[in-house]
């Protein structure tokens, strides 16, 4: 492993937080906008 294993685990890591923090983010504006409220 070593530095660059660690590396590209933090990387796919962080890549995969991103995916599922885009996919929250959609998935609360769409249920806000079905609600009725306005998306912020």
């Amino acid at each position: 492993m070593g530095i660059f294993g660690l590396a590209g685990l933090a990387a796919t890591i962080a890549k995969l937080l991103l995916i599922v923090f885009v996919i929250l983010l959609i998935v609360s504006a769409f249920s806000g906008a079905l609600r009725g409220r306005p998306p912020i």
